[in-house]
């Protein structure tokens, strides 16, 4: 098997480092059961930078599966049809599920949340905020 050169310096590191979102790195409570949903980021504003987000969800209920619905991609206004939906059963207790994985967003654009039942599924998003 052939090694794998990787030059060091040419890697971008993110300008604000890793952050988590979520008041003191808590999971945010997917509290709302339909669209608009709960916003779990909002990207920074313009094309100068681009924010890589991750997104983990939890279904803590005892018993049964949730839907969780991302909208990602959302104008500002809470009403915009402009975003694609990204769509996932959680089984109870499922621990942390991997739902978005380092996908890029900028100009603004908002992700938010819902999920069938406002009470069981919560979401830790990390976001690294790059140049563009």
């Amino acid at each position: 098997m052939a090694a794998i050169d990787i030059n060091l310096q040419s890697l971008v590191e993110p300008d604000t480092g890793s952050t988590t979102i979520g008041k003191d790195g808590k999971l945010i409570p997917v509290s709302a059961a339909a669209t608009p949903g709960v916003q779990l980021h909002k990207a920074a504003a313009g094309q100068g930078q681009w924010d890589v987000v991750s997104i983990t969800a939890n279904n803590g209920a005892n018993a049964g599966t949730r839907t969780l619905t991302i909208e990602w991609g959302v104008e500002s206004s809470a009403n915009s049809t402009a975003f694609q939906r990204v769509v996932q059963q959680l089984t109870a207790n499922s621990g942390a599920t991997l739902i978005i994985d380092r996908q890029r967003l900028r100009n603004g654009l908002v992700v938010r949340a819902y999920a069938d039942n406002a009470t069981d599924v919560s979401c830790y998003v990390e976001v690294a905020r790059y140049s563009a």
